[in-house]
């Protein structure tokens, strides 16, 4: 019995083989050849499933990735857990019988066979580690199938060979360092067939921005990214810590001090290397505007200044400021905001703001105007602080600008004359004094409560008496006007002595005003009407008191500088002027009839400049002591008083009535600019007595 089914298992052998053959003869030429790794020859050798090669007759090996996809290359990234490569055997002839799934293994390339794992190992679980220059393996070991018959026939009499214990399922593969090596997979059953996976370890990379800016005191952090590993710790190094500190560990990184440093941050695997270069830049800090101009007349004004701190992470400021400043402005703080409040007393006063760090400084300058009453007149003054500025006008397409003029020449570039120069050059004045000035145009109430009792001398003069309609009520607030400049002078002296102060004007070397009028006027009866007709020609020469307390016309200097307000714009409301801010043609008629009828108006209904003074745009025309200069002088002056002698006496701001053309109707706009706080007026003999003509006084501050 036994021989009979030898002699049948033998049979079917032979047949299987015959089988297998035909098979082969069909199917080769359609699939190709096998390579020795157990793949087709026609399949891709890029690694994943791509081309994934058919099974076989007999024994097949094939490598699958964890996902149970077949594989021929894996990467495995170093500080994370092992990769898993399973091991995938069929045996085709026995339908995928357990014991032909035993299989060994080894590296291939960069180092030689380390060991092959056996067919079978006792006990459960992982077996020893097997190592490479680039990977370390750990066998996976198993016995999950069930056994089956080989043979598949129940009249088999011979059984398989008895299942292994265990067989090698899967290769777990933890990477070392950087580089590739190979694994190949050898069924034990057939040595022919086997699979091989090229493993490769990359190389660890870190980059990170190369360039960051960190306050003082502030911190920032840069964020590496770390390729090929799953260990992302890294140590921060810093190449300057007094510039940029670094905590070693987390990497925040705090300014010290301005400059630059290296920072480095270096991995833990392979030490590779990052470096981001860190600025700390300069701490700024400053005002958005370097000087205030403010006045205190029964209260004071106030301004806000934006202080900017910059660069510093701690943004609080030291304050510190001049001897007196507390006195003549104080100041609150706000965040970033900074307002500034005239006190009663005029003067200059200097403000510091320090950063915390006292290495930066801000200043701001503020100049303050106090308001006055005089004691017997209660003419209404204000104290205007001693200083610096630039007088005269720019380059500008109509005469203005902040740029200095330059020195005119002719076509073959030598410089003119002076008498050929424009006459606002721009130029340097120091006044050195503090000095009143009249809060307002002198009003006609005043000019007449001192005028009185003059002899010979008109105590109105004014053609402009009513006021204009919507201005009711206000006639003595008119400014006086039809004043020609030698009659300011008599007003001056006369309000001296009724002040009690020394008179700063002598004619024939006396302060009297009668007598400069009794020696040179005339008088004419027209109507019965005694009309004075004084030839002030004779007034010479025409002497300033030396060390006078009393009443004078501001010069011309000093005329600009309380009128600017430290402004260097065209008016000291701006570069433009609206009906808003100063009185002209525009704002200064009322249609009557057929007729438009010209008006002053009452002192102070426009905004003040940042002085507290009125009406220093428009209105009427201001006497100012100077003679009428052809141009002023390029070198720095102290406290001018103009040229020794001249035509005309210079007229500063501007009238109610400049601004018509020939016709006496239209508006000219380009007139406007007989507005601004350098336009020196027409050129008018001081004895002139025009209904546009006014003044206003100014008195010395030092002696009362």
């Amino acid at each position: 019995m036994k021989n009979t089914k030898t002699n049948f298992l033998k049979r079917q052998s032979f047949l299987a083989i015959i089988m297998i053959m035909v098979i082969g003869l069909i199917v080769l030429p359609l699939v190709g050849c096998p390579d020795e790794s157990g793949s087709s020859s026609s399949s891709s050798s890029g690694g994943g499933n791509d081309g994934e090669p058919p099974d076989l007759p007999g024994i097949n090996v094939h490598l699958e990735n964890a996902a149970g996809i077949r594989i021929n290359t894996l990467e495995v990234k170093k500080g994370v857990e092992s990769v898993e490569l399973k091991i995938e055997v069929k045996d085709v002839d026995s339908q995928g019988a357990y014991w032909s799934k035993a299989v060994t293994w080894t590296f291939v390339e960069d180092v030689a066979e380390t060991g092959e794992g056996e067919g079978a190992s006792e006990g459960n679980g992982a077996s020893d580690i097997h190592t490479s220059d680039i990977v370390s393996v750990v066998e996976k070991k198993g016995n999950d199938n069930p056994v089956e018959n080989a043979s598949g026939s129940e009249d088999s009499e011979q059984p398989p060979p008895p299942p292994p214990a265990e067989v090698i399922v899967s290769l777990k593969i933890t990477a070392i360092k950087d580089g590739t090596t190979k694994i190949r997979v050898t069924s034990v059953f057939d040595k022919e067939r086997s699979a091989e996976c090229t493993i490769t370890v990359p190389n660890v990379t870190i980059s990170m921005s190369n360039t960051l800016t960190v306050i003082k005191g502030g911190t920032g952090k840069l964020t590496p990214n770390i390729e090929n590993t799953g260990n992302k710790k890294v140590t921060w190094s810093t190449s300057d810590s007094s510039v940029a500190d670094v905590d070693t560990v987390t990497g925040t990184i705090t300014g010290k001090q301005t400059g630059t440093a290296i920072i480095t941050a270096t991995t833990e695997d392979e030490g590779k290397t990052a470096t981001c270069t860190v600025t700390v830049p300069v701490v700024t800090i400053n005002f958005d505007k370097t000087s205030l101009y403010l006045f205190y007349d029964g209260t004071g004004t106030s301004e806000i200044v934006t202080l900017t701190v910059s660069n510093i992470f701690d943004k609080d400021v030291q304050w510190s400021w001049s001897d007196g400043s507390v006195d003549i402005a104080g100041f609150s703080a706000n965040g970033d905001k900074v307002t500034f409040t005239a006190r009663n007393k005029a003067g200059k006063a200097t403000y510091t703001a320090t950063t915390s760090d006292g290495e930066k400084k801000a200043e701001i300058n503020i100049a303050v105007s106090a308001g006055f009453e005089s004691s017997v007149k209660k003419i209404k003054m204000m104290q205007i602080p001693a200083g610096t500025f630039m007088m005269g006008k720019g380059k500008y397409d109509d005469g203005w600008a902040n740029e200095m003029i330059p020195i005119p020449t002719n076509s073959s570039g030598q410089q003119l004359p002076q008498a050929d120069w424009p006459e606002e050059m721009r130029h340097s004045v120091t006044l050195t004094k503090d000095f009143y000035i009249g809060k307002y145009e002198v009003t006609q109430e005043e000019y007449e409560g001192v005028m009185t009792g003059a002899e010979l001398v008109v105590p109105n003069p004014s053609s402009f008496k009513n006021a204009m309609p919507g201005e009711e009520g206000t006639p003595g607030k008119l400014p006086v006007e039809s004043i020609n400049w030698y009659l300011a002078l008599v007003f001056c002296n006369r309000l001296s002595v009724a002040e009690g102060l020394t008179p700063a004007y002598k004619v024939y070397n006396t302060t009297d005003t009668d007598v400069w009028i009794k020696l040179g006027t005339n008088i004419d009866i027209e109507g019965g009407v005694i009309q004075p007709n004084t030839d002030y020609s004779l007034w010479t020469p025409i002497e300033i008191v030396p060390d006078s307390t009393g009443y004078r016309l501001p010069t011309e200097a000093e005329w600009e500088y309380a009128c600017r307000a430290g402004t260097t714009t065209r008016y000291n409301t701006g570069d433009t002027m609206t009906l808003n801010t100063g009185w002209y043609f525009e704002n200064s008629w009322k249609q009557e009839g057929n007729n438009r009828k010209f008006y002053t108006h009452k002192v102070g209904l426009k905004p003040p400049n940042a002085w507290g003074l009125h009406d220093m745009h428009g209105n009427v025309y201001e006497w100012c002591w100077d003679w009428k200069s052809a141009a002023y002088p390029l070198t720095p002056e102290s406290d001018p008083r103009g040229p020794a002698s001249g035509t005309s006496r210079v007229l500063r701001g501007g009238s109610f009535n400049i601004f018509v053309k020939n016709d006496g109707v239209t508006l000219d706009e380009s007139s406007l600019l007989r507005l601004t706080s350098t336009y020196r007026g027409p050129n008018n003999d001081p004895k002139d007595k025009i209904s546009e003509f006014g003044f206003r006084v100014v008195r010395p501050v030092d002696k009362n």
